[in-house]
């Protein structure tokens, strides 16, 4: 199971962001691989798509997620729990680059010994190289 960041999932639809390419060759390697949606990585991406282009595109986006999920694929939403267990850990990391949604990338990076694909360095640099993708 392989978590995904936003910046993979933009990067992925958007041929002039920097990390197209790469994103690409990386969307190879995740074929065969079972993804871990996070309901907070599908709202800030389909909150990007929207603002950017459109409301329209944001949904035809958020569509084709759930229609192209695998059958291993899943979604998951945090429970109230998680929830709080995420604000202490983001508290305990005491970084102002990282973002909620960034701390629960890590969080349940470690907890579930999920690997990660993201472009974001700082996100990176809190993860073991056995949890980056």
């Amino acid at each position: 199971m392989i978590i995904l960041d936003s910046n993979y999932l933009l990067a992925m639809r958007d041929s002039l962001d920097s990390n197209n390419k790469k994103a690409i060759a990386l969307s190879k390697r995740l074929e065969e691989q079972a993804i871990l949606y996070l309901e907070d990585v599908l709202k800030e991406v389909q909150t990007v798509i929207s603002v950017r282009n459109s409301h329209l595109d944001g949904f035809e986006w958020i569509d084709s997620i759930y229609v192209g999920e695998a059958e291993l694929d899943m979604q998951y939403s945090l429970n109230p729990t998680d929830y709080f267990n995420i604000l202490n850990y983001w508290r305990d990391i005491k970084n102002n680059k990282l973002s909620f949604v960034d701390a629960e990338i890590l969080y349940l990076a470690h907890k579930f010994s999920f690997p990660v694909v993201s472009f974001d360095k700082e996100l990176l640099s809190h993860l073991p190289k056995s949890l980056i993708f």
